[in-house]
């Protein structure tokens, strides 16, 4: 299997890369590398992730900001599939808002994570990289971007061993170790849910700095993929419902008890804060969708 793994650190929580280290695997075997540091766009790297990391501002200061890197690091990846650890709510969703901070477009390839695939090899009593490495005999330097993306390559090259290759693809198309085009989330065939096609959303910018917050589960995508999107459709995901926060997006098992009269103490605030403030809105998972101009595949 050809693939890339990708590792990012960021500057601050969840935005701004401040280093990439990616690694081109052809048939299990590392044929190339790329990583450098990228210099973040307001000079600024949060002294607690410094701390984890170890990148300070001096030694990024030469090394240009994001979309000197972008180039290269599209034409190093290509067209063949991604794979990162906690690919939804890390490193893709890192990718997401940095692109979108700088107005650039993200590339159509498919994501897996590594692990997911870890979850289905080993019983560990976590999943992060480096407990996973030390279950794997690894020994390397943990948040260093290239190395963190050698760890990924490890899995999923155990993976592809240990299943076999007709279990392993049958694993990727089941199991949720790969993200689909547009971030959609897998769900089973007989769940009562609507199904949306994202790729006829047609503005990169449909939310123009709107700010939304989700509570529940939605049935067309996770969590952090749907924080993702609204961040590259220009929008701003909040963490609950702020005093700026505009939507409240509710998904729908919230939205059955939300109905039944059922509600939790969060829909009783956001059912307050709508009642007297006529600029705040609480809608469902559909109307979210059609909202952002996603088309409903029949």
């Amino acid at each position: 299997m050809d693939f890339v793994a990708i590792d990012f650190e960021t500057a601050t929580y969840k935005q701004f890369i401040l280093s990439y280290g990616i690694l081109k695997v052809h048939n299990a075997e590392i044929v190339d590398s790329l990583y450098s540091l990228v210099y973040p766009p307001d000079g600024w790297i949060d002294p607690f992730l410094s701390s984890i990391h170890g990148i300070t501002i001096d030694m990024a200061t030469d090394k240009g900001e994001f979309p000197e890197h972008w180039n290269r690091i599209k034409e190093f990846i290509g067209d063949l599939p991604i794979v990162a650890h906690n690919a939804a709510s890390a490193d893709r969703c890192f990718l997401v808002k940095t692109l979108n901070y700088y107005g650039l477009e993200l590339p159509d390839n498919l994501w897996g994570c590594s692990r997911k695939m870890a979850e289905k090899l080993y019983k560990l009593n976590n999943y992060k990289l480096n407990n996973i490495a030390r279950h794997l005999g690894i020994a390397f330097n943990h948040h260093n971007a290239l190395e963190d993306a050698r760890v990924v390559v490890s899995i999923v090259n155990d993976a592809f061993n240990k299943l076999g290759e007709d279990e392993f693809v049958k694993f990727l198309r089941t199991k949720e170790s790969f993200i689909p085009k547009g971030g959609r989330r897998r769900v089973s065939e007989d769940e009562d849910y609507i199904h949306f096609n994202l790729d006829s959303i047609a503005s990169k910018n449909q939310l123009d700095g709107m700010s939304i917050a989700v509570t529940g589960t939605l049935r067309s995508m996770t969590r952090n993929q749907v924080e993702c999107l609204i961040e590259s459709l220009g929008g701003r995901a909040d963490d609950g419902v702020l005093k700026d926060t505009q939507i409240l997006v509710v998904g729908y098992d919230k939205m059955a008890d939300f109905k039944e009269g059922k509600y939790s103490n969060k829909l009783k605030k956001a059912l307050l804060r709508a009642e007297n403030d006529p600029s705040f809105e609480i809608i469902d998972e559909e109307a979210f969708m059609r909202m952002i101009g996603a088309e409903e595949n029949i």
